[in-house]
């Protein structure tokens, strides 16, 4: 009789030990943290079946996981100032090298007064470009030597500074990404370390003279640096342009 109560007994032992889980234990892997001694772990690493369980590692397959981050704004920050050995310095006409390191231009024209003067007080501009892409060179000449590499700096208004600034029309971008198109410049702010660039002047832009020289510079996007991307652009170009005095 004994013998007849003790079989059954047995039995369910053996379904107990083939089951392999503690009560606490969620995962049935062999690599799983809840069959160890802390009872109720589910705040550790790999306790990926836990609820909302945000601040393990590759827990993937939680809503809201914090691992599925957002993906970084994109950079476009190849640009140099591009070749342009064959700039005709009788003309105005400058190259563009986008983000994505891809090539536009050249580009030509000049707009005159009362886009492009200088005048008395040493302040002058000089706009380059017949369509919506184009540039804009601006100064005061109070110290400026001929033939001498002037460093770009702004503000423009400031005696010795020379600045540029570009206009990048959508249509001209070509297949290159959108974010590309837009303003670029030299930013007084978080400026990117490749910013910078040069103006060299063979005759000076005086009232009623025709500036004429080289320049170089590389520009980043200033509605795209507000908003966390490095997009830069690379100009060279050079210009012959009567600066009519407007004082």
């Amino acid at each position: 009789m004994t013998r007849s109560i003790k079989w059954p007994l047995l039995a369910i032992l053996a379904l107990s030990i083939g089951s392999g889980c503690p009560g606490d234990d969620d995962d049935s892997a062999p690599t799983d943290d809840d069959d160890s001694a802390i009872a109720n772990d589910d705040d550790v690493a790999n306790d990926d079946d836990v609820a909302n369980d945000d601040d393990v590692a590759n827990d993937d397959d939680v809503a809201n996981d914090d691992d599925a981050t957002t993906p970084a704004p994109a950079d476009y920050d190849l640009a140099t100032a591009p070749e342009f050995s064959d700039c005709n310095a009788s003309q105005n006409q400058f190259k563009l090298m986008l983000g994505d390191g891809s090539v536009i231009g050249p580009f030509s024209g000049f707009s005159p007064a009362p886009a492009s003067f200088a005048n008395n007080s040493g302040n002058w501009t000089l706009r380059m470009g017949e369509g919506a892409t184009f540039n804009q060179l601006q100064g005061n000449r109070t110290g400026y030597t001929s033939s001498t590499a002037i460093p770009m700096q702004g503000p423009a208004g400031t005696e010795g500074n020379v600045v540029s600034n570009v206009l990048v029309d959508l249509g001209d971008i070509g297949a290159s990404p959108t974010p590309i198109g837009g303003g670029y410049g030299l930013p007084n702010v978080n400026a990117d370390k490749r910013v910078g660039g040069e103006v060299t002047f063979n005759v000076l832009p005086e009232p009623d003279a025709t500036a004429s020289g080289t320049f170089s510079a590389i520009l980043q996007h200033n509605q795209q640096l507000a908003a966390g991307n490095v997009v830069l652009l690379g100009i060279r170009g050079c210009f012959s342009a009567p600066l009519t005095a407007t004082d």
